[in-house]
């Protein structure tokens, strides 16, 4: 019965090839400023990532850069005032 509905379901969305590709983006790219806007969304939303994680990088760089410079000249970092959990009242 499931392999029956499949089939009809199938043949009709081949049937009707205009209405099962029809989108409301696809309809409404059909002027250049609509088109525009979409080519920049894109542009946008795949370059955020690699934006974020570069940047994540480059700081984690820095940061062990930083480390190794501070560890080869002997620089101590001390905490400046005691956890609050160790203190007695």
């Amino acid at each position: 019965m499931k392999l029956l509905l499949a089939a009809v379901l199938v043949l009709a969305a081949s049937s009707l090839p205009a209405t099962a590709l029809a989108c409301d983006s696809c309809i409404a790219a059909s002027s250049s400023a609509v088109q525009w806007a979409f080519i920049t969304a894109s542009i946008f939303l795949s370059v955020t990532p690699l934006v974020v994680v570069g940047g994540f990088v480059w700081w984690l760089v820095r940061r062990a850069r930083r480390m190794a410079a501070e560890e080869a000249t002997g620089v101590i970092h001390l905490p400046t005032s005691p956890a609050r959990a160790s203190r007695q009242p």
